[in-house]
């Protein structure tokens, strides 16, 4: 657990639709802890972002622009302030093959791409493997339009 919390951000920091929660301590650093969906939070690696001298305000907003909330301290004894940029594409989720951060109809279109036409593969491979049998293939395609239409079971191995 952060030593001294100061102050403290929920957010969806991992663009997975989920409040996670990002914690500010006095022992100069940033905290995040992800929401696995069932409000279990779980401390992330590396587990401390380092910030300047005792952060004692926090807060998340999208920075940079590129859609992903990023965390920025103000420091009171440094007089300055911390910017954390949150590398989203960091994170994957089983079914997201074309990377944009959602599983929806652009991952059937590109995985049948990929299969059919040539088309650039999932990056990592593994986010197209929706069935979880370690193979990328039409079974993949199925198992995600079952889950997006028919209300099948969702993406990745639980």
């Amino acid at each position: 657990m952060p030593t001294a919390p100061s102050s403290i951000v929920a957010d969806d920091l991992d663009r997975d639709g989920d409040k996670d929660l990002a914690v500010a301590s006095q022992d100069n650093s940033v905290t995040v802890f992800l929401n696995d969906g069932s409000a279990n939070l779980e401390r992330q690696a590396p587990f401390d972002y380092g910030t300047g001298w005792s952060p004692r305000w926090l807060t998340g907003a999208d920075l940079d622009g590129d859609g992903d909330i990023d965390l920025a301290t103000s420091n009171y004894y440094t007089d300055d302030i911390t910017i954390l940029f949150n590398l989203t594409n960091t994170y994957y989720v089983a079914g997201d093959a074309n990377g944009d951060g959602l599983v929806d109809v652009g991952d059937v279109v590109c995985l049948t791409s990929f299969l059919y036409r040539d088309g650039s593969a999932p990056d990592p491979l593994w986010t197209g493997d929706c069935n979880c049998d370690q193979v990328v293939n039409l079974g993949d395609v199925v198992h995600l339009i079952n889950y997006l239409f028919k209300a099948g079971p969702p993406p990745g191995c639980e």
